[in-house]
This record gives C-alpha cells, sequence and structure tokens, in this order.
C-alpha cells in the first residue's frame, strides 16, 4: 500500500515509468523480466505488475484473432476501473490493437468507470467525449443503454470482420498463381471467406439498427 501523501507522487512517477517500460519492451532495449522487475520497483504488487505486462505483450505484439483482441480490450478496461492505466493510456492502448480512435473512445464511455489515482483526467477525458459526441449530434444526454449494447456489437464485429480480412489475406500470400492449389487451403480459404461475408453481413445489420436508433434518440 501506499501511504496517501505519497500517493501523488508516487502516481507520477508511475505514469512517466511505466511509458519508458513499454518503449523498451516494443524496441526490445528490455526483456519481460526486467520490465516485471521495473514495475516492482514502482511498487506494483505482483499480481497487478503481471496483469501490466500480460496489457504490455498485447502492445508489443496485438492479437490478430477477435476472441484475443476481446480478451486484450477487456484486460485494458479492467486496467482503468482498477486504477493501473488512465483511461488517456487506455484511448492509446485500444488504438494500438486495432481500434479506431472513435471506436476507442466510445468502449471507454461505455465500459470504463472512474479511475481512483486519476479522477482529473478522467473528468477531462469524459469532457472531451461529450465534445465529440455534440460534434457528431448526440448532445448531453445520456445514451439509453439499447443504444450502447447494439455499439458494443459494432464494435466487437468489426473488429470480427478485420481478423477474418487479415486471415484471408495471409492465407492468399502463400499461394502461388500457378501453382495447383491444395484442396485442405481451398476448403480453408472458402471457410474464411464464408464467415466474413457472414460477419460483414451480421455487421451491416448492426450498423443500420444501430443509426437507426441513434436518428430515433436525437429526435
Amino acid at each position: 500500500n501506499i501511504p496517501p501523501d505519497e500517493e501523488d507522487v508516487v502516481v507520477r512517477q508511475r505514469e512517466l515509468t511505466k511509458a519508458d517500460i513499454l518503449k523498451g519492451l516494443k524496441t526490445e532495449v528490455i526483456t519481460r523480466d526486467e520490465a516485471r522487475d521495473r514495475l516492482r520497483e514502482l511498487r506494483y504488487s505482483p499480481a497487478d505488475a503481471e496483469f501490466l505486462l500480460k496489457i504490455f505483450d498485447a502492445q508489443v505484439k496485438p492479437p490478430i484473432e477477435p476472441a484475443g483482441r476481446e480478451a486484450s480490450k477487456a484486460d485494458i478496461i479492467l486496467a482503468v476501473k482498477k486504477g493501473l492505466i488512465t483511461p488517456e493510456d487506455a484511448y492509446l492502448m485500444l488504438q494500438d490493437i486495432d481500434f479506431t480512435p472513435e471506436a476507442s473512445m466510445f468502449i471507454l464511455e461505455v465500459k470504463a468507470e472512474v479511475s481512483p489515482f486519476s479522477p482529473i483526467n478522467f473528468a477531462e477525458f469524459k469532457d472531451r467525449a461529450q465534445k465529440y459526441r455534440r460534434a457528431a449530434g448526440m448532445v448531453g444526454v445520456e445514451m439509453p443503454e439499447e443504444i450502447k449494447k447494439v455499439a458494443e456489437v459494432v464494435v466487437t464485429l468489426t473488429g470480427e470482420v478485420k481478423a477474418l480480412e487479415l486471415s484471408i489475406t495471409e492465407e492468399k500470400r502463400g499461394l502461388v498463381a500457378e501453382e495447383i492449389i491444395p484442396e485442405e487451403t481451398t476448403r480453408r480459404l472458402k471457410s474464411l471467406q464464408v464467415k466474413r461475408n457472414r460477419a460483414i453481413s451480421t455487421l451491416e445489420k448492426a450498423k443500420s439498427e444501430y443509426d437507426r436508433l441513434v436518428a430515433e434518440w436525437r429526435h
């Protein structure tokens, strides 16, 4: 535990040093074990240090599969709730795992709660989000739960479509036009394309429903 009179200093030190640790991991200047030691030096518990490392792992090597991406998203949101990272950190981290800026902001608005270590930062973040919503024509009032749920579906499906398209691209990359394509590869590629097309169809329906609900809400 951090004594109350030291909390502000420790928090500021943590934010600066965590950024350096993540940068060091990305550039392979430090190892994962060294990163863990540095987090422990910042007085994170062993469990919190390990949890932060898990989040950092996804920044260093972003997950491709939808399930991995969703798991990383959940970890980032939980870290905000636990006060391990700020909403601003989370906003950038979500983009590192391939969420758009708009989706990242929406996820944080819907999912994140006030961080115990940075209430002012969170308030500022919420203020920016409110300004974004006003610019989009969604002024002032709290967004209904029904819209939030549909928006979450849109965000999730968008990630699934991107992941499937990436898998299809990777599968095609290994093929040479002149060669006979193995039957197993053809089946795998066809299966991915079917899944992608279904996901796109479901996504379009979800987007239409979201647009309809938002239009009704605005009026």
